[in-house]
């Protein structure tokens, strides 16, 4: 289709924005984690705060109060379309919500234009062409689905004075689109200017506020001063000392710098709680990963005091390579649940690998448990930067490991008795093994996700504590145990 008007159009830039309305650059951006600086409290606590000078606003050019909401496209392949009888339920979510933003837009002051009929060109450079010609902003709503059930939502917002496009995009299921709808558009419309009251006043410059205590953050001092204390610890056996008056202050500094290396990278980025127990899993794996390796390969050999040198140089390790995985992304309960999975499930492997590998079943294999816990924490520390998985799913595959190995550990119990040979030794420990690994893989494929089903979602935080009171009588005692605090959604 020829255009009208043969002028041609001024640049168009994209600038897709993410869900806190922060650009989002085509080339890749290397993002310091939340828990960078804690890594480096076992040896200063002088890392500089970074001076964000906020660059004084543009001068946005005043645009007409009026809007001009284009009827929600739908996202095929890497274009739009409009909406078909059959698209069925994403039909009538697009219906749904093309009513929900006329309502949202008349709420936050603007006059609601409807579109001209007739075809509509939906490509960025159109829309800026309409805002112009309208003299006010045109908003563009757009749906797809997505293979999980779930529905990515993306609003396209021109205006006539702007070169651009601002777009912003959210993944959500079909429940919560409305709310995440009504979000987007009221960021959107407040980033051009609008939506503003008549009686508010320009605000006063901004002042500093604390940091909140959010679950994240103290999940991260919890951890950050736990393994602070445990360094303190380590560095009091590594030099042979036993005098308690050098023990306590090494666990007080310790757990100290801990803590306050947690405080200065919880104030300068947004810990999330997944951040801080994937975190947790780079320090405290690979320390016993040190610990059970040394045991099994160098007790006899070398000095007691080494095993405390290897834990802490695994710990340090750990976490410095956990701050990089934070580096590349910020951490759902998920990716941080893998992380730990992989640590214990490759402690399990390793100790099995070792019987198979000796037949010995009776002694405790130490070595392989130690490069069984190292190894699968690295590897699944990895794939956890790479894939968004629920929490509840990934509990259900460790589940399934967990259901298959003690199931074939049961079966090949027979081989085990009446003085077992060293190659029955062999069977039980590959039998075992293969149950597991079978388990983990029927229950992956059980917990996928499905199109069209909404996925489960658990969501809270550990608990580690008092849980509750036992009485007798008069008498009363306190129940210590862990568990697990949160919705199922």
């Amino acid at each position: 289709m020829a255009r009208a008007d043969l002028t041609p159009p001024a640049p168009v830039c994209l600038r897709e924005r993410g869900e806190d309305g922060v650009p989002i650059s085509p080339l890749p951006s290397w993002r310091l984690g939340g828990v960078g600086a804690a890594v480096s409290f076992l040896f200063a606590l002088a890392a500089p705060s970074l001076a964000h000078a906020a660059d004084p606003p543009a001068a946005i050019a005043p645009a007409a109060a009026s809007i001009v909401l284009l009827p929600t496209a739908i996202a095929a392949g890497k274009g739009l379309r409009p909406v078909r009888p059959s698209d069925a339920e994403l039909g009538r979510l697009a219906m749904a919500l093309d009513a929900l933003l006329a309502d949202t837009a008349k709420d936050l002051g603007l006059t609601v234009i409807p579109p001209p009929p007739g075809p509509t060109r939906l490509d960025d450079a159109d829309l800026v062409d309409r805002a112009r010609a309208a003299h006010g902003l045109v908003l563009l709503p757009s749906l797809r689905a997505r293979t999980s059930g779930d529905v990515e939502l993306r609003l396209s917002l021109a205006a006539p004075a702007a070169r651009a496009v601002d777009a912003r995009r959210k993944v959500v299921s079909g429940a919560k689109l409305p709310v995440q709808a009504v979000i987007l558009l009221r960021d959107l419309v407040r980033g051009h200017g609008r939506a503003r009251p008549p009686s508010a006043s320009r605000a006063p410059a901004s002042v500093p506020s604390a940091p909140a205590w959010t679950p994240g953050r103290i999940t991260l001092m919890a951890n950050a001063t736990l393994f602070g204390g445990l360094a303190g610890y380590s560095i009091h056996r590594a030099s042979g000392s036993d005098d308690p008056r050098l023990l306590y202050p090494l666990l007080a500094v310790g757990a100290g710098i801990g803590l306050g290396a947690s405080l200065v990278a919880s104030g300068e980025w947004d810990v999330k709680t997944g951040d801080a127990w994937y975190w947790s899993a780079g320090a405290f794996w690979p320390s016993a990963a040190s610990h059970l390796i040394f045991q099994g390969r160098f007790a006899g050999a070398w000095p007691e005091t080494d095993r405390w040198v290897f834990g802490l140089l695994g710990g340090t390790a750990g976490a410095t390579l956990a701050s990089l995985g934070l580096a590349l992304r910020s951490m759902k309960g998920g990716g941080a649940l893998i992380a730990h999975s992989g640590g214990g499930l490759g402690l399990a492997f390793g100790a099995l690998v070792e019987m198979a590998a000796h037949g010995d079943v009776k002694s405790t294999p130490f070595s392989g448990m130690g490069y069984g816990a190292g190894l699968g924490w690295l590897a699944a520390a990895a794939v956890a930067t790479q894939v968004d998985a629920s929490p509840l799913r990934v509990l259900a595959v460790d589940l399934g490991f967990v259901l298959g190995g003690l199931a074939g550990a049961a079966a090949g119990s027979p081989l085990l008795v009446h003085e077992p040979t060293e190659g029955k030794r062999r069977a039980w420990a590959s039998i075992a093994a293969g149950s597991a690994v079978a388990g983990g893989v029927v229950a992956a494929i059980v917990v996928r996700p499905r199109p069209g089903h909404a996925t489960a979602d658990l969501r809270g935080q550990p608990l580690i504590g008092v849980l509750g009171e036992s009485r007798l009588g008069a008498l009363s005692a306190p129940i210590l145990g862990a568990g697990w605090s949160g919705v199922l959604e």
